[in-house]
């Protein structure tokens, strides 16, 4: 299903999150989107391009997976990290610091 936003039909939208299989942590977040009449990538590419750019950044990848999942997942004010049990994404109330 393709999505409109102004005059641009979007194809897919699609995220990969790199996190650190011992933690859970969300180390970098790769999101994808496709325009109408485009190629989307494979999944494959995808989860290589998140780990290359995760890298390019100075995270080191011996350590960290790649999971795909839906952009709709991530809220803005929210701590997002993944459930190494279930492999899906936990999201909770960032805490506000007191002064």
């Amino acid at each position: 299903m393709s999505q409109v936003i102004g005059d641009v039909e979007i194809e897919s939208d699609q995220a990969c999150a790199v996190y650190d299989a011992r933690t859970g942590q969300i180390e970098h977040l790769h999101r994808v989107i496709t325009l109408k009449g485009g190629t989307s990538p494979e999944r494959s590419e995808i989860e290589a391009r998140a780990m290359e750019l995760a890298a390019e950044k100075g995270k080191k990848t011996s350590h960290l997976k790649t999971l795909l999942v839906s952009p709709e997942q991530f809220h803005p004010g929210m701590i997002h990290k993944v459930d190494l049990r279930t492999g899906s994404i936990i999201s909770k109330q960032h805490k506000r610091r007191r002064k």
